[in-house]
């Protein structure tokens, strides 16, 4: 397989990923060993989601998911009664969903 530079920006998210095919795993690694364009490319890409691994976790500030909504979608009306709660038990749902989901970066050698 000859592998191009176009490929390896093409497919360096899923190389990262670690959703290469064996025979293009093997291709792409060939390319970027070789490559004086691709090597500080996938090095820079590498480097920079390690320090991205690195930082620490933010945590969010109250009403975070209202303001999001708020600025996205305009203004609710207001709500009373059942659906004021179901309303909360939403938003709350999700705030905490947020604070668990975290963006999985491979682990890279």
């Amino acid at each position: 397989m000859n592998w191009t530079c176009e490929q390896t920006e093409l497919l360096l998210t899923d190389y990262l990923d670690g959703l290469l095919q064996p025979e293009q795993q093997h291709a792409f690694d060939l390319h970027v060993n070789g490559c004086e364009r691709c090597t500080p490319l996938v090095a820079s890409v590498t480097h920079t989601i390690s320090n991205l691994r690195a930082l620490p976790e933010v945590e969010l500030p109250p009403r975070f998911v209202y303001n999001v909504l708020d600025a996205t979608l305009g203004p609710r009306e207001s709500v009373s009664g059942w659906a004021a709660v179901r309303a909360w038990a939403r938003a709350d749902w999700l705030l905490r969903a947020s604070r668990t989901a975290r963006f999985r970066l491979p682990q890279l050698t």
